[in-house]
């Protein structure tokens, strides 16, 4: 396939934009889109901040139509600022008109469809577009996102256009503009561009790309500053695969992934329906009945998210690359919404002023406070953000929770009548057996089309809690009894020690069938379906070294050779 690729030629068109700041970057951007959309056609729009890509995209949104004739174009946004869940959800809806090897639409019939999205997509995304709209970058980000045009070369032929901001439109004269994100390698890398296309015409392809690219010291100018890779020594990855117990000492593995830490660090934003804003006391013990888990978590830098907890009125820049330089000190604002910093049940705190954040927090807010919709972070949205505890628990096949509350049963169908009826019922009325009233309840409902639903039927160990906020109550299973049929698996269930055991044997096929099952659905050959179910039925076959068997039972390998071979062992 890649020598099929490198033979693509990808014709590079440069653009100005007529104004300075963001306004004039967005309009040419989606001018440029709108030229670039057709019936069929997968367009990939990529830019350098998440606030410059949302603005593009309700550009697009309001006059991609009017601009062209034709059906108007379905609009993605994917933005590293997003929850997982929502995120895998928008890739799944527009997987067969975006991701390499599929069945292009040779008659361009159909809408078309524009990705609009930010640094995310450079590494890590199979997406392969049939022309492409791209900011102003330095060269080392454009031949990645180049990289995303024509993936598989089925095309031959693939159009790029490059658009850059007028006030970073550097001639060769004074010192060249500083971005932002990049600093002055943009527009050192406009001044390349430009001055290559007047030698002859731009091509984006593989090897025409590399063929003009300078030596260094001349293409260090142009790309992205790199921190120093640390040394990584063989006893590290001993500690590393020591998982449980873990070693007393072990090197940070996120210094190796992605080097010394330069910029801003993160924080996360969980949305939860129920939080009473009049009772920020009892946040604590509403979160620990259903603790957060990673598939909605929004990752923020903490500068911005002080910034909106603020409610300051200029939000902060903010791009999807690791590094991102510190931003200026703001002035203090007094107005802080509180916010809950959870550590767990019993070390959670409310925070009270931006002061109180910490790198890494994970930081819980009541849904009305806005801030996002399903296509990420939306710091100037003030509609309520959907709570995706429910949804995440499950994928994440953690222990199945059912939150009967007035703020999440409004759009349950009728069917569910018995239990909305419980979300509404204040605590201090309830009789002595309404435990055995909400399970009957429970058990009464046919057929339910909810997975959390049908989980906690089946779970004879279910517990029900009031909820804390004195209205509603709270229904929990027993861990590992979700619905487990999805691809999404939280970090905490990877571990060599689960809530039941596992057989190897079982362990191993059921791999092989879930990458059988991923195999037929890209449309792969039966031959490569064979080979990724073989692959995966062997994958873990060195757990069956008599040692590790014998870890999983304590040390005992008379207790380890009864047991019969194990993939994973109960925790204890």
């Amino acid at each position: 396939l890649l020598p099929q690729k490198s033979m693509v030629t990808e014709p590079i068109t440069l653009t100005v934009a007529n104004q300075k700041g963001d306004h004039g970057l967005v309009s040419a951007i989606a001018d440029a889109a709108a030229k670039a959309a057709a019936p069929g056609r997968t367009l990939l729009v990529v830019v350098n901040r998440v606030g410059v890509a949302r603005a593009v995209k309700e550009d697009l949104r309001g006059g991609t139509g009017a601009r062209r004739d034709g059906p108007r174009p379905d609009l993605v946004l994917l933005t590293g600022r997003s929850r997982p869940v929502e995120r895998d959800a928008l890739l799944a809806s527009c997987r067969d008109r975006l991701l390499a090897g599929r069945t292009r639409s040779r008659d361009g019939q159909g809408p078309g469809l524009i990705v609009v999205a930010t640094q995310c997509i450079e590494v890590g995304a199979d997406i392969d577009a049939d022309a492409m709209v791209t900011e102003c970058c330095p060269v080392d980000a454009l031949r990645q996102r180049l990289g995303r045009l024509d993936r598989l070369g089925e095309l031959g032929s693939a159009e790029a256009s490059v658009v850059c901001r007028a006030d970073q439109a550097w001639n060769g004269e004074g010192e060249p503009a500083s971005d932002p994100v990049y600093g002055q390698a943009l527009a050192r890398t406009w001044r390349w561009l430009e001055s290559e296309s007047r030698l002859s015409p731009l091509d984006g392809g593989v090897e025409a790309f590399a063929a003009r690219l300078p030596g260094q010291p001349a293409l260090q100018a142009l790309s992205t500053s790199g921190a120093r890779a640390p040394v990584l020594f063989p006893a590290y990855c001993d500690l590393w695969v020591q998982t449980g117990p873990e070693p007393a000492e072990s090197p940070d593995p996120a210094l190796f992934l992605h080097g010394p830490r330069t910029g801003e660090p993160e924080v996360g934003l969980v949305w939860r329906a129920d939080l009473d804003l009049d009772r920020v006391d009892l946040w604590a013990d509403t979160v620990a009945l259903c603790p957060p888990v990673s598939g909605e978590v929004l990752p923020l830098r903490l500068s911005v998210a002080r910034h909106w907890l603020e409610q300051a009125k200029d939000q902060v820049v903010s791009a999807d690359i690791e590094g991102e330089p510190l931003p200026d000190e703001a002035e203090a604002v007094s107005e802080f919404r509180p916010v809950l910093r959870w550590r767990g049940p019993e070390a959670s705190t409310v925070a009270t002023s931006s002061t109180s954040l910490r790198p890494g927090d994970v930081l819980v807010v009541p849904s009305g406070y806005g801030g996002c919709d399903r296509h990420g972070w939306a710091p100037d949205s003030t509609e309520l953000v959907d709570d995706l505890a429910d949804r995440a628990r499950r994928l994440a096949r953690r222990a199945p929770v059912l939150r009967l509350h007035p703020s999440l049963v409004g759009g349950w169908p009728e069917e569910f009548a018995s239990l909305r009826v419980f979300s509404t019922q204040d605590a201090a009325e309830w009789p002595d057996d309404f435990e055995g009233r909400v399970s009957r309840a429970l058990d009464a409902v046919e057929d339910p089309g909810d997975a959390t639903l049908r989980a906690l039927q089946a779970d004879a160990s279910r517990r029900v809690e009031p909820h804390p906020t004195g209205q509603g109550v709270v229904v929990i299973g027993r861990a590992g009894r979700a619905d487990s049929g999805t691809d999404f698996t939280d970090e905490d269930t990877s571990s060599s020690r689960g809530p039941r055991a596992v057989s190897l044997l079982a362990h191993l096929q059921a791999v092989s069938a879930r990458a059988r099952a991923h195999a037929a659905t890209a449309g792969l050959d039966r031959e490569l379906q064979d080979d990724l179910a073989l692959a995966g039925l062997l994958h873990d076959l060195g757990k069956a070294d008599p040692r590790f068997q014998a870890w999983l039972a304590g040390g005992d390998r008379l207790r380890a050779a009864r047991a019969g071979l194990l993939a994973k062992s109960l925790r204890v």
